[in-house]
This record gives structure tokens, C-alpha cells and sequence, in this order.
């Protein structure tokens, strides 16, 4: 992916990453929905991913990778449903396994860890999902999903 800013120093421009993710980051919230009616799709997903990468690099670049096949879309969106459906009902037991599943297909050139990081920070807001993750921390790495994944408190509403 080539950037925005015309740079070629790998450094330089992680360094760069880092710093504008984290300001974005540490402003999306509960009412930072990007006017949606739906958080559960993969178009929600890509929208916070562009905000987060877009001033950095191309716009075509952050949306979905044009080789994710619409099987595998549609299979993410699935999976995005059943999660609506567990936290509207407070049954959380598999929403590590989803998350951690909607991760692994990768949608994004790169970047899918703190697109899924921020979309989970979203969802604890919205749904008061028990995370055991600071999301006031700032985020210098690519790779912590495992990290992200723990963090999920898994609960069964009494009924």
C-alpha cells in the first residue's frame, strides 16, 4: 500500500499510523456510530476502518480487499447478526469466538486488529459488554489480537 504522505522511511510512517490512529481511537465512543442504523455489517466494519486509516492512505486501499469474495462477506455478516441477536440478549457466551473468527478472514490490506479493537469498544458502550481492556491505553502495535480476544467477559443472562 503506498501512502498519503509521500513517504518511503517503514519507520516513519508506522510512527505516523500510531500517532493518528490513537487520536481517532480515543475519540470514537457510543454516540460515534457513523449514522448508521445497523452496526452489524460488514459496511459498518469498513467504515470505521477508512476512518481510522483514510488520511493516510487511499481510499480504495481501506475499504475491503477487492479479492474478499461475497460468500465470505456474507458469511462475516452472518456472523454479525448472530452477534446483534447474543447482545441484545445479554447471552454472550461465543462472542470471543465470533470476534476472534470475523478477524481472521482479514478483510482489510492491514490494520484488521485495531478496526476490530475500536468496533469492540463501540459494542461495550452500546451493549455494556464486559471487556477487561483498557481502551484508554494507546495502541503502538499491529498484532495483539490474542490480547483483545481475553479481554471478553463471557456471560449467560439468568432468564
Amino acid at each position: 500500500m503506498e501512502n498519503n504522505l509521500g513517504l518511503t522511511n517503514i519507520k516513519q510512517i508506522k510512527e505516523i499510523e500510531y500517532y493518528l490512529f490513537n487520536i481517532k481511537y480515543h475519540i470514537i465512543d457510543e454516540t460515534f456510530t457513523f449514522n448508521e442504523t445497523d452496526l452489524f455489517n460488514t459496511a459498518y466494519l469498513e467504515k470505521i476502518h477508512l476512518f481510522l486509516f483514510s488520511d493516510i492512505y487511499s481510499v480504495d486501499d481501506c475499504k475491503i480487499r477487492k479479492n474478499v469474495s461475497e460468500k465470505i462477506i456474507n458469511e462475516i455478516n452472518n456472523e454479525l447478526k448472530k452477534l446483534k441477536e447474543m447482545l441484545i440478549y445479554e447471552d454472550t457466551i461465543g462472542v470471543k469466538d465470533m470476534i476472534y473468527k470475523i478477524w481472521e478472514y482479514q478483510i482489510f490490506h492491514d490494520g484488521n486488529t485495531r478496526t476490530i479493537l475500536c468496533y469492540l469498544k463501540i459494542l461495550s458502550n452500546i451493549f455494556n459488554l464486559k471487556v477487561n481492556y483498557d481502551f484508554t491505553k494507546d495502541v503502538d502495535k499491529d498484532y495483539f489480537i490474542t490480547e483483545v480476544i481475553d479481554s471478553i467477559e463471557e456471560t449467560q443472562k439468568i432468564k
